[in-house]
């Protein structure tokens, strides 16, 4: 089974539980890689940014897009549970101590309170590190704890390329110069590097 092929086997066992999801989003490209594989599955998929300063006109162009490519996303952003600490010790601020400490598990329990929602979806792989990699090792299929978080890209590799196309024609084009499908979705970075030279 594929990286992908697991990732959609994931997916889809959620699915069957419920129409609605959380997707932890970072605008970063584990976070848009799941997004894209989440879309059409779910009714309603809520994307939660955690900020460290909220109103970044790169960043809130950057989800506005996202709303306007996927017709079932609501954008949550939500301050990030590391300026909790920063606020209180006072990293680059005056402290303040009345600031309560809050961890990523506090957040995804505030998250799904205020939406109702049972399942959150996460980019953390594998191959992120020892300790990742330990704990994703023991939940069902690898992917899914027993509290409703959900890492289906736990068996994907840092070395995955992601490749963008204005059109479903030039990505055809560049699959089948290189010997790949035009549907594929992923091509390992190993295989990919030795055919860089080949890209004029």
């Amino acid at each position: 089974m594929t990286p992908i092929d697991h990732a959609n086997e994931v997916i889809a066992s959620v699915r069957q539980k419920t129409d609605r999801a959380i997707l932890f989003y970072s605008c970063g490209k584990d976070s848009e890689v799941l997004l894209d594989l989440m879309a059409p599955h779910f009714k309603e998929i809520v994307c939660v940014f955690m900020y460290f300063v909220k109103g970044l006109d790169h960043i809130d162009n950057y989800l506005r897009a996202v709303k306007v490519r996927y017709s079932n996303v609501r954008i949550m952003q939500v301050p990030h549970w590391t300026l909790t600490r920063v606020l209180r010790c006072g990293l680059y601020c005056i402290p303040n101590p009345n600031v309560k400490i809050m961890s990523l598990k506090d957040i995804d329990e505030s998250v799904r309170m205020k939406t109702g929602i049972s399942y959150s979806f996460y980019g953390m792989k594998q191959s992120d590190g020892m300790n990742r990699c330990l704990m994703l090792r023991g939940y069902e299929n690898e992917a899914i704890s027993n509290t409703g978080k959900v890492y289906p890209l736990s068996k994907w590799k840092k070395s995955y390329v992601m490749l963008n196309f204005k059109s479903y024609r030039a990505k055809s084009s560049f699959m089948l110069r290189f010997g790949f499908g035009p549907d594929d979705k992923i091509i390992p970075g190993e295989m990919f590097a030795d055919m860089v030279e080949r890209v004029e």
